[in-house]
């Protein structure tokens, strides 16, 4: 499914399902944008990612939830997930780049999924989506071995896991909307977009 079509998917399932949190859905983002966060990074956005970035750029930062569920390997209460803005992904990944680079993750090694580099955080991970207490689903642009750029990962803060969700950011998108139209996940007052 491309992402156009899981977007078509996913808004028709929020505005009948989770009427909020489709309001909280930004209009499309501009060229302009994706360019300065690619020089930003120093590296190139996927080009279905920008695709996404063209029907919505994120949620807006009042948003109560956000339409991806939380990673299943996470433990206790957690609210899905809410799409980040272009502009908050590039400060997220400036202030995760600068603890690493300031030594915060020395000594500490995570468990990396197949495909995925070795090590708690890397340049090449760019957060999409967050809960909020810095966890985040990933854009990996510099995969391990076997990996492939583009990819999404899971970065959960107090855990040593980085596993792979999805081989591409389409992928990902595709999940959540084939999820939604089978009614494999519901919204719940209190965490948003949970699995039934």
């Amino acid at each position: 499914m491309d992402v156009v079509a899981a977007w078509g998917v996913i808004e028709e399932w929020l505005a009948a399902d989770a009427p909020s949190i489709r309001k909280s859905l930004r209009p499309p983002g501009d060229d302009a944008r994706v360019e300065k966060l690619q020089k930003k990074l120093k590296l190139p956005l996927p080009p279905d990612f920008i695709a996404s970035v063209r029907v919505h750029d994120g949620q807006k930062s009042d948003a109560e939830h956000g339409p991806f569920p939380a990673p299943p390997d996470e433990l206790g209460s957690v609210p899905s997930y809410r799409l980040l803005p272009l502009t908050d992904s590039g400060r997220e990944w400036a202030m995760m780049k600068k603890l690493r680079d300031q030594g915060e993750f020395d000594g500490r090694q995570a468990k990396p999924g197949r495909g995925v580099r070795r090590g708690w955080w890397d340049a090449g991970w760019v957060p999409i989506a967050d809960d909020g207490g810095g966890d985040y689903f990933c854009l990996d642009l510099a995969p391990g071995k076997g990996g492939t750029a583009g990819q999404v990962i899971v970065f959960l803060h107090d855990m040593d896991e980085r596993p792979l969700v999805a081989k591409s950011y389409a992928a990902w998108l595709g999940r959540l909307a084939k999820g939604l139209a089978s009614g494999r996940y519901v919204l719940d007052e209190g965490e948003g977009v949970v699995e039934r």
